[in-house]
């Protein structure tokens, strides 16, 4: 009988052997395999790392670069509004002409102007006007004109109303137009803003400025603003939003940001 068990349990051990080695391969496969996906873990928080500081690195470039295009178009002013073909085959010397008429406080004075043109745009309605562009030799008479523009008021041509804006990247000008989406929270308190470049809005409250870098804050500023001073603001809403009318465009470019440095 012990002689049979001890036959039995060397029977089992012959039997059982190769599973148990099968066993120990497939254990030592799986540390190895969990050995992987840990170092492929790491790995991956490495990839996601070097992301991030790929993408800080490429939004950096970007802004410099934005930067770079909107200094080489800083003495440029883009004219909204004017009807097609209205420049004739002249767009240079139409708007030498028609400055003065639309300004007159630009009468008497000289501005060189070196070149004049529509930019032409796929995405636009056919019913709207190119946007008509040029470019003055100085930059100071860039801000003259600007400066002279907002302060006329509404400027007709033919009956149509015209605007006049800075020209900035395409990059600067899509932040401008978000930041521009979040004012209308401010307008709608009457809140008075001004978008200073690049895409920065000032705000002066009971004789505090403060500047809001993105539409986040601005929402959060309009939102923390006390209930009680929101009432009393309801009643300046008209005049702020005349005020914001003067300041928006498609490019979101108010004349506060003629001091800008760029």
């Amino acid at each position: 009988t012990e002689i049979e068990t001890h036959q039995t349990r060397e029977l089992f051990k012959e039997e059982f052997a190769p599973i148990a080695e099968r066993l120990g391969g497939l254990e030592e496969d799986v540390r190895r395999i969990r050995n992987n996906f840990d170092n492929m873990q790491a790995a991956l928080r490495n990839a996601k790392k070097d992301t991030v500081e790929i993408n800080l690195a490429v939004d950096s470039l970007q802004e410099k670069l934005a930067r770079i295009e909107d200094k080489s178009r800083q003495s440029n002013i883009r004219l909204v509004g004017l009807k097609e073909v209205v420049e004739g085959d002249d767009p240079l010397r139409f708007i030498q002409n028609q400055l003065p008429k639309w300004i007159p406080s630009l009468a008497g004075k000289v501005m060189e102007i070196e070149r004049a043109h529509r930019i032409y745009s796929g995405e636009r309605p056919k019913t709207t006007p190119r946007t008509f562009i040029f470019k003055l030799l100085r930059y100071q008479d860039r801000n003259a004109i600007l400066n002279e523009a907002r302060a006329a008021g509404q400027i007709l041509h033919m009956g149509t109303p015209l605007l006049f804006f800075p020209d900035y990247s395409t990059h600067t000008s899509a932040k401008r137009r978000a930041m521009s989406s979040a004012r209308k929270k401010l307008t709608q308190l009457g809140i008075a803003s001004f978008l200073l470049y690049p895409a920065v809005v000032k705000v002066t409250h009971q004789g505090k400025i403060s500047l809001l870098e993105t539409p986040a804050e601005v929402e959060k500023f309009a939102l923390n603003l006390d209930p009680a001073v929101k009432s009393s603001l309801k009643g300046a809403v008209s005049a702020a939003s005349r005020e914001s009318e003067v300041n928006e465009d498609e490019s979101a470019v108010p004349m506060e940001d003629l001091t800008e440095k760029i």
